[in-house]
C-alpha cells in the first residue's frame, strides 16, 4: 500500500531556493491522485501554504480565492520564474558540461529541466546536451543520430559502456609513466652512490716516516782519506766516544715504553683486543697491593725506583773527564 506521507506535496513557503512551477506539479498530480475537487484541492492548497506565501495568499480577493483555477493562475503569476533567473538558465543550458563522476541519464535529466524551465523545445535541448557531453562519448552519440530524448540516452549508455575499458586504459598509461619517472629516479640515486663508494681513498699517511725507515737512516760514521781529521779523540780518524747522559727518568721511561710498543699497560704483555682478557683483572700486586695490574707494570713502584735512581745520582756523581783537544 502507498504511503500518503511520501507522496503528500511539501509546504511551500515562496522563498527564492523553492521551485513553484515544481511544486504546483507536484500538487496537481496529487489532486488527481485522490480525486479531489476543487473544494478540497482549495482547502488542502490554504494547508500547504505558510510564510510569506500563505500572506500572498490572504491578501487575494473573496473572488479569487473562490475559484481553484484562478488561485492557480494568481500563484503562477505570482511566483513565476524570473526573467533574470530564465537568463541563467538558459546560459547554464548552453554551457554547462557533463562531469566526470556524472552519469549520462542524470546529466541529461538535468539538461532538459533547465530546458523546460527558459521554454526551449526539445530540438535545441538536445543540441544543448550533445554539445556537453563528455568528449569520448560525444563522438558516439552523434555517429547514431539521434532523433529523440530515448534514442539520446540509449545511445549515451553505449558509449559509456564502451568507453571503460579506455578509461581504465589511460589510468594505466599515467600508472606506467609515474613508474618509469620513479625508476628514473632510483637509477640516478644509485649512480651517486656507486661514483661515491668507487672514488679511490689514499690510505698513506700524512705525518713524516719513522726515524729508522730506510730513506732516514743514520749513515755509519767513514773516517776522511786526505789525512786531515775532522774530530777531536785520542786517534785521528775515530769518533771520540762521548760520555752517554742517562736521564734520572729513563727507567721509567723504558718501563712505560711498553705502552708504545704494543705492550699491555697492565700486565706488560701483548696488547689484548679487550681489557677483560688481561690475566691482571683480578690480580693483586706485590708492591702497593692494589687490583689490576701486575708489580711489573706498578706505577708506584716505578715511582720509588726513579727515586732511589735520583737520590743515588746526587749521592755518587759520575766524573766528568777533562776536555782534550788533541
Amino acid at each position: 500500500m502507498t504511503d500518503n506521507k511520501s507522496i503528500t506535496p511539501p509546504y511551500f513557503s515562496g522563498t527564492s531556493a523553492e521551485d513553484a512551477a515544481q511544486w504546483l506539479r507536484h500538487f496537481e498530480n496529487y489532486c488527481v491522485f485522490k480525486t479531489l475537487d476543487d473544494g478540497k484541492q482549495l482547502a488542502l492548497f490554504k494547508v500547504l501554504l505558510r510564510g510569506n506565501a500563505a500572506i500572498w495568499l490572504d491578501s487575494q480577493s473573496n473572488a479569487t480565492l473562490a475559484n481553484m483555477p484562478a488561485v492557480k493562475a494568481a500563484f503562477k503569476a505570482r511566483y513565476k520564474t524570473p526573467d533574470t533567473v530564465m537568463y541563467q538558465n538558459a546560459s547554464q543550458l548552453f554551457s554547462k558540461r557533463q562531469d566526470a563522476d556524472l552519469s549520462s541519464e542524470d546529466y541529461i535529466a538535468i539538461m532538459r529541466k533547465l530546458g523546460s524551465e527558459i521554454g526551449a523545445d526539445e530540438r535545441m535541448i538536445r543540441f544543448a546536451i550533445l554539445n556537453g557531453l563528455r568528449p569520448e562519448l560525444r563522438a558516439f552519440v552523434i555517429q547514431n543520430q539521434p532523433e529523440n530524448f530515448d534514442q539520446l540516452i540509449e545511445a549515451a549508455r553505449l558509449a559509456e559502456l564502451s568507453s571503460l575499458p579506455s578509461c581504465n586504459s589511460d589510468t594505466s598509461a599515467a600508472l606506467l609513466d609515474q613508474i618509469a619517472n620513479m625508476q628514473s629516479q632510483l637509477k640516478e640515486v644509485s649512480a651517486k652512490w656507486d661514483r661515491l663508494l668507487s672514488a679511490p681513498v689514499d690510505l698513506r699517511p700524512t705525518t713524516s716516516p719513522p726515524p729508522d725507515s730506510a730513506t732516514n737512516r743514520t749513515q755509519p760514521f767513514s773516517p776522511p782519506t786526505g789525512g786531515s781529521c775532522y774530530t777531536f779523540g785520542p786517534t785521528c780518524g775515530q769518533p771520540s766516544e762521548r760520555p752517554k747522559y742517562e736521564s734520572p727518568n729513563s727507567n721509567l721511561r723504558d718501563q712505560f715504553s711498553s705502552t708504545y710498543t704494543g705492550r699491555c699497560s697492565r700486565c706488560a704483555r701483548r696488547a689484548h683486543a679487550d681489557i677483560d682478557l688481561c690475566p691482571a683483572v683480578n690480580q693483586t700486586c706485590h708492591y702497593c697491593r692494589s687490583k689490576g695490574h701486575f708489580s711489573v707494570c706498578c706505577r708506584t713502584a716505578l715511582r720509588a725506583r726513579s727515586h732511589a735512581h735520583q737520590q743515588s745520582q746526587q749521592q755518587f756523581p759520575r766524573p766528568v773527564p777533562p776536555f782534550n783537544p788533541y
